[in-house]
This record gives C-alpha cells, sequence and structure tokens, in this order.
C-alpha cells in the first residue's frame, strides 16, 4: 500500500481534482485529559493511522474525541450488559411496561455519531478505498 506522501506527489490525472496540500506529518500526542481507557484506544489506533497517513498533529482534537467516545460506549456496553437493555417503569396503578432504558438509547445514539467517526478516519473499508484509494 502506498503512503499518503506517495499518493500526494503523484497527483491526480483528473482534470477537476487538485492535490491537496497535506499538513507536515507528525505524529500527535495523547491528551492528558483523557480517561485511562480513552488512553488505551488512542495507544491501539494512533500509530497505524499515524503510519497509513490518516492521522497528524492538526487531527489530534478530532481524534481525542473519538478516542473518548469510544471508551464511553464501551462504559455503556458493560452498563447494558450487567443491567439489561430494558426496565420496567410503573405508572400509577397500571401494570409496569417495560421500557429502553436511557443507557441504552445513548449507546445507539453515540455508536451511530462514532461510525461517523470512524469514517472520517478511514476506520471502515469503504473510507479507506475513498480516501487512500487502491491501486
Amino acid at each position: 500500500m502506498k503512503s499518503w506522501q506517495e499518493i500526494m506527489a503523484e497527483g491526480s490525472h483528473h482534470k477537476k481534482r487538485q492535490t491537496i496540500i497535506m499538513p507536515d506529518p507528525q505524529m500527535p500526542s495523547c491528551p492528558e485529559w483523557l480517561s485511562p481507557r480513552a488512553k488505551e484506544i488512542w495507544a491501539e489506533l494512533a500509530p497505524e493511522l499515524f503510519r497509513m497517513g490518516l492521522l497528524v498533529e492538526i487531527d489530534r482534537g478530532m481524534f481525542a474525541v473519538l478516542c473518548s467516545n469510544q471508551a464511553h460506549i464501551e462504559e455503556l456496553m458493560i452498563f447494558i450488559q450487567k443491567n439489561g437493555a430494558m426496565h420496567e417503569v410503573k405508572y400509577g396503578r397500571h401494570k409496569p411496561v417495560r421500557k429502553m432504558r436511557p443507557e441504552t438509547r445513548l449507546y445507539f445514539s453515540m455508536s451511530e455519531a462514532q461510525l461517523d467517526m470512524y469514517k472520517k478516519f478511514g476506520m471502515t473499508p469503504k473510507s479507506r478505498i475513498r480516501i487512500l484509494g487502491r491501486v
């Protein structure tokens, strides 16, 4: 696989496309404010994304959000596995009604947003092809 530097050096054969000027490649440092689990996620993902040319210093903030969100999603899944996705709510004298826990709704909402973040960093097969291209 070509590095992003090689891809950018080749330019584009399409008349409408312009060569994009990429920031100086520098591995971003992990922010101190991340939770311990988010820092572990950073350590797992950042080196490979940097190697592929998908993470540079200017992306530090957005990638920190990705790592933090992933840590929260994992915490929510642990809670849901322990307590169940549904719970009973009683309204007055009526029979209890089974409803989705707020944590379950939050899990689905955050997971959907996280998928969008993954796409921005080329962390899905389709987005990787779109960003890096395949030769």
